[in-house]
């Protein structure tokens, strides 16, 4: 009885407290309002805006009225500032107001409008509003889940990099590395992500370094090096763990923990999910603990393991609390562990439900979800098909299918569009570059051959004297055309270099094309779909490899075949995964070039036809040797590839033929590209294939 009448005692004190505090809190936040309102009444119109920012980010919950009221007055005193500077800061505070207010596509309305301030300003002044305007712009472009047009913000700064610190060049490659994983362009990502760890280690920045570090382990993920990118978030938290930054470490925690379950490791994830909701408690953070338990949840799920209904019940709890996440993919996560739950219990309506409940999810974010919504339109289908609603499951997987490719074929249509368009343009100023050379060459050979003319008529007249000039106007005249050839020669030097460029860029093209194939194939739980692309990925690399071999080359007139073929079969003895004790591959090539229009169909050829050795002349392990021949003869190519394998009788060929394979088909059509012949030759053991161009 006595402890109940201290609490109740204490509890009455308390509220006290807090209803004679409450007056004086309000009078605090008077007494503030009234003294930037005086502060107004003397400062000069730069700072005058600065107080109309506070102003209208302090009235914004309570006033909204008001707050609209000042933000006007920002926007009119903006529009009144001369100077560049000023006035890009003045837009920029403006679109900070509307970031406070969650008014993301009004921010980034604004913060363009602070960036084409300085479009023909370079001062130094200017220089460092462009970084923090283009920075403004950066985070609301990648709220908006536009990351392309992020980079496209970004990128120019770096030709003012001399001008930066060393810590706003790391912040900047840091972004620049963020937004380049978001729409899969990898190498470039890990580039500048690299040239910004550089900068923060330089300047003794683990703050910085932490994030960087974090960020490459993500890119790595995407690649598919799961293992060192677990290495990697491992450096990273352990920084975050010697700075004290318990936020950075659950987010490194997350990224271990959710690698793990891709290596199919669940006794280590469950460990770091563990860890990661018990950090979050800490933090008393929603959205960490949110994926500690969908992590927990879908880790067991995959795992089959006793704590399955325990982690189920908790996720529910996640779903039905009531609580705003801050992250779409806390909710999302679980939806989607949901339905496969659901799934495996053969109770479909519920699968059906929670996929979608996931879709919706998904489409009321601002951002672009378009590849989250690809991927719960193929969970749903597939629910839906269970079911026994097929026109439904039609539906949706159409749309699913659309979608999907109108992803992939934006993609590639701006990757091979941007180097046809860079090829183009290069070659046609080449051209006439060289043309205006050779004609000012030209004229100016004739005009020295005129003056040579006109000295001989004078050494009549004046012979000596005559010789003399003539000798001393030749000589000056063989010196212009020294230079002249000289400046020709450097010229066609650059030009030189320029071509290897576009080989480069084509070849990191169709590199970014086979990452995005890839990400899309890893998304897709369909064995025949990720044999598909995993078979268009090896046809890709065969192309950029040659492409890679012409600007790898002294000569960019033709490719080295040998190099050429001894690569590309490597290759595919590696993507195969068969080693070289099993099955050996042995290359009798010649050495000759080849234009590129030839050595792509050989290439493509002889990835066809060394694929299908590796994949069915060796069935269950078998022992055995390919064999590559590439000869010229007379003024024609013979390439053979034998193998002895278990062969194919003429009745399979046939077979073949006339259901019109994709390989057969391929190998086909490149054979006639060539304008050569293919034979099927008959050997006492194994394949041989025998192509004349």
């Amino acid at each position: 009885m006595t402890k109940y009448c201290q609490w109740q005692f204490g509890a009455v004190v308390l509220v006290a407290v807090c209803v004679l505090a409450a007056p004086l809190s309000v009078r605090a936040q008077d007494d503030w309002v009234d003294s930037i309102h005086l502060e107004l009444l003397q400062a000069e119109a730069a700072h005058q805006i600065v107080l109309f920012q506070s102003l209208a980010e302090y009235y914004h919950p309570r006033q909204p009225d008001s707050s609209a009221r000042y933000v006007q007055r920002m926007v009119r005193m903006a529009e009144g500032f001369a100077d560049p500077a000023a006035a890009s800061e003045a837009w920029r505070m403006v679109s900070s107001v509307y970031i406070k207010r969650s008014q993301i596509k009004e921010a980034s309305d604004y913060a363009r409008r602070a960036l084409k301030q300085l479009e023909n300003c370079t001062s130094p002044a200017c220089l460092e509003e462009k970084y923090e305007a283009a920075s403004g712009l950066d985070y609301c472009l990648t709220r908006q889940g536009k990351h392309g047009e992020a980079v496209d913000v970004l990128l120019p700064l770096q030709a003012f990099e001399k001008e930066f610190g060393k810590e706003k060049k790391a912040m900047l490659c840091l972004r620049l590395g963020e937004s380049l994983n978001e729409i899969g362009d990898y190498d470039e990502a890990l580039a500048q992500l690299n040239k910004g760890l550089a900068y923060s280690r330089e300047l003794g920045n683990r703050n910085t370094e932490q994030e960087i570090l974090a960020i490459i382990s993500i890119t790595y993920y995407y690649l598919g090096d799961l293992d060192k990118s677990v290495r990697i978030a491992k450096t990273s938290r352990a920084i975050a763990s010697e700075l004290q930054n318990k936020n950075a470490e659950c987010y490194l925690l997350y990224i271990i923990a959710d690698t793990y379950v891709s290596l199919a490791l669940y006794d280590s994830a469950r460990h770091y999910f563990e860890q990661l909701r018990e950090g979050s408690l800490a933090l008393n953070n929603d959205d960490y603990y949110g994926f500690a338990i969908g992590g927990l949840f879908r880790n067991a799920l995959l795992q089959g393991n006793d704590n399955l209904e325990k982690y189920a019940r908790a996720a529910k709890e996640i779903l039905e609390n009531g609580k705003t996440y801050q992250q779409l993919h806390v909710k999302r996560n679980i939806y989607s562990s949901f339905s496969d739950y659901y799934l495996q219990k053969g109770d479909y309506q519920k699968a059906e439900e929670y996929a979608l409940n996931h879709l919706r999810h998904v489409r009321k974010f601002e951002a672009d979800t378009t590849e989250l919504v690809v991927f719960a339109l193929e969970e749903l289908s597939k629910i839906q098909a269970a079911i026994g609603s097929f026109e439904k499951a039609w539906h949706t997987y159409d749309t699913f299918y659309q979608l999907k490719m109108a992803i992939v074929d934006n993609n590639q249509h701006r990757a091979l569009a941007q180097a046809a368009v860079e090829m183009d343009l290069t070659e046609n100023e080449l051209a006439r570059q060289v043309a205006e050379k050779t004609a000012r060459l030209e004229q100016q050979t004739t005009a020295i051959r005129t003056r040579l003319f006109l000295g001989s008529l004078t050494v009549a007249a004046i012979v000596l004297v005559g010789l003399l000039w003539a000798y001393r106007r030749a000589q000056r005249d063989r010196q212009l055309i020294k230079q002249k050839n000289e400046q020709i020669e450097t010229s066609l030097a650059e030009k030189e270099v320029l071509l290897r460029e576009i080989h480069h860029r084509v070849k990191n093209n169709l590199q970014i094309i086979s990452g995005l194939l890839g990400k899309q194939a890893r998304k897709s739980s369909d064995v025949a779909v990720r044999k598909l692309v995993k078979e268009g990925q090896e046809r890709i690399q065969s192309m950029a490899l040659i492409h890679q071999n012409l600007y790898e080359s002294d000569q960019l007139s033709g490719i080295d075949i040998k190099s050429y073929l001894q690569e590309l079969s490597q290759n595919i003895q590696k993507s195969q995964a068969v080693s070289p004790e099993q099955i050996q591959l042995n290359l009798d090539v010649d050495t000759e070039n080849l234009d590129i229009d030839t050595a792509i169909p050989v290439g493509l050829i002889l990835n066809e036809l060394l694929t299908n050795s590796y994949k069915y002349a060796f069935p269950a392990q078998r022992k055995g040797r390919i064999k590559v021949d590439f000869k010229k003869k007379e003024d024609r190519y013979l390439l053979q590839v034998s193998d002895d394998g278990i062969g194919f009788t003429p009745e399979q060929i046939e077979a073949g033929k006339r259901t019109k394979s994709l390989g057969l088909s391929l190998v086909n059509g490149l054979v006639r590209q060539l304008s050569g012949t293919i034979e099927w030759l008959a050997v006492e053991r194994g394949t041989m294939i025998s192509i004349q161009f």
